[in-house]
């Protein structure tokens, strides 16, 4: 087919035929190969088990493990299923080429920015899901969001499979970070003087579970009631944006920085 590609070293037995713009990074014997490509983005969306699969999710695990030596991945999701298998087969990529990979567990996007700063990590990934499809956000120290040349350099690589292959003694344990949630609100409620603290009462609205919980626990170790309208405090479900509404008088994000 045009601008069909197949990998260095792949097999096409007689008789089959490759689809226009399909890569074949496996041998096609039995049946017709499935484009396993993905367009890598910052953000990259798919239905689960069509354009996201768990087998797509450990090519690019693959891919990102292979940009450099000793790279560092930190990986996050929502709690939903799905995002929980997608990130099962990230982290078995991952792990094939012999990438130091963390496991965040659930969180909320924005949280990931402090891990991944904790544990030093070269890329960070959040995986979410649910029945309206899945997506995963790629981003650098700091939070950035991938560079172009990044983003180009996995492309080639998943493209090509071109992998970095590990022997055992090279394949890493995945490091769980089951205590970051602690000090992440640890550090939220340091950001307090609470001798400075002027209100009694504060009304939160957020779509976001997890983060609920969290702004939630701190205000009750802050002594600071969680259904009182003193102030009105909302936060978008990634974290990222928040309003604020006093006496009638309203906040925006860009007004509070």
């Amino acid at each position: 087919g045009e601008e069909s590609v197949v990998a260095n070293g792949v097999m096409v037995w007689p008789s089959k035929t490759i689809e226009n713009g399909v890569t074949v990074t496996e041998n096609v014997r039995y049946s017709q190969p499935v484009n396993t490509t993905l367009q890598i983005n910052n953000i990259i969306f798919g239905d689960f088990g069509v354009e996201l699969t768990p087998e797509k999710t450990a090519r690019l695990g693959s891919a990102v493990g292979t940009l450099f030596d000793g790279i560092r991945v930190g990986i996050g999701i929502d709690g939903e299923t799905n995002s929980l298998a997608l990130k099962c087969g990230m982290l078995g990529g991952l792990i094939s080429v012999g990438a130091k990979t963390f496991d965040f567990g659930e969180c909320f996007f924005s949280q990931i920015f402090y891990y991944s700063a904790f544990c030093d990590t070269d890329i960070a990934i959040f995986i979410s899901g649910g029945e309206n499809g899945v997506s995963l956000s790629l981003c650098e120290k700091g939070g950035l969001a991938l560079s172009r040349d990044k983003t180009r350099k996995i492309e080639t690589i998943l493209n090509r499979g071109e992998f970095n292959r590990s022997s055992c003694a090279d394949c890493q344990s995945v490091s769980v970070m089951n205590s970051l949630c602690e000090m992440y609100l640890n550090e939220i409620i340091r950001q307090f003087d609470e001798t400075k603290i002027s209100i009694n009462g504060v009304l939160f609205f957020c779509g976001n579970e997890e983060l609920s919980f969290c702004v939630k626990k701190a205000l009750e170790r802050l002594g600071i009631a969680g259904d009182k309208e003193e102030l009105i405090v909302k936060i978008n479900n990634t974290g990222t944006k928040i309003t604020v509404i006093e006496n009638a008088q309203s906040f925006s994000h860009e007004k509070i920085l």
